[in-house]
């Protein structure tokens, strides 16, 4: 019963995957890390980095005006 309703208000197109997120910006895995280290907020599916995209916003908003 707990399972169904996990991913009932999920919406795929709120995030990135790792890949996409490499793709959306031109950079690679290692700088995606950096940015993570750096305080890029990540959620994790099945083991998996996924970036929500105002999570992405924030970190670039917050790195620009610093």
């Amino acid at each position: 019963m707990i399972k169904d309703n996990i991913f009932q208000n999920f919406d795929w197109n709120d995030y990135f995957t790792l890949n996409q997120l490499c793709e959306e910006f031109g950079v690679s895995k290692p700088t995606i890390w950096r940015w993570r280290k750096q305080g890029l907020k990540t959620t994790k599916i099945g083991g998996r980095p996924i970036f929500h995209k105002t999570n992405v916003s924030e970190y670039f908003n917050r790195n620009n005006n610093s």
